[in-house]
């Protein structure tokens, strides 16, 4: 069986009238021990408030141990 899985983090119309950065994360993995497959999936949701200025290297971080 084919797995297709597509991910993408796109900024919400509020940052971009604000000017700021998208601040979530998401990642894939899969792993293949014998016949039996693994598939994870991370999403990570930033805080998106102006005073949490690393909520996106945070939401990047969170996916990236996720994965681990």
């Amino acid at each position: 069986m084919k797995t297709i899985v597509y991910g993408a983090s796109l900024k919400g119309l509020k940052h971009y009238i604000d000017g700021r950065e998208c601040q979530d994360a998401n990642s894939f993995s899969q792993s293949d021990f014998s016949e039996d497959e693994i598939k994870a999936i991370a999403v990570s949701d930033g805080h998106g408030g102006a005073q949490y200025l690393r909520s996106a290297d945070g939401a990047g971080f969170a996916v990236e141990i996720a994965r681990s």
